[in-house]
């Protein structure tokens, strides 16, 4: 687990997929980083999670490619 995400597995080889999940933000905006390496490459991921402004608000996940 990292900051407010999990990454499953966190390690892997070949075609392995990896599944990230956000626990529910009832705060602040929040933004975090995955780091997926392989074959010589990284690939930063930017994570980004708005928060509850409004009692019972549902959270949103936006996913951005850096």
């Amino acid at each position: 687990q990292k900051d407010f995400i999990t990454a499953t597995p966190d390690s892997g080889a070949g075609g392995t997929t990896v599944n990230v999940t956000a626990a529910a933000n009832t705060g602040d905006d929040r933004t975090t980083t995955v780091n997926i390496t392989g074959g010589g490459i990284t690939k930063t991921v930017e994570i980004r999670q708005t928060g509850d402004m409004l009692s019972g608000a549902a959270c949103k996940e936006s996913w951005q490619n850096s």
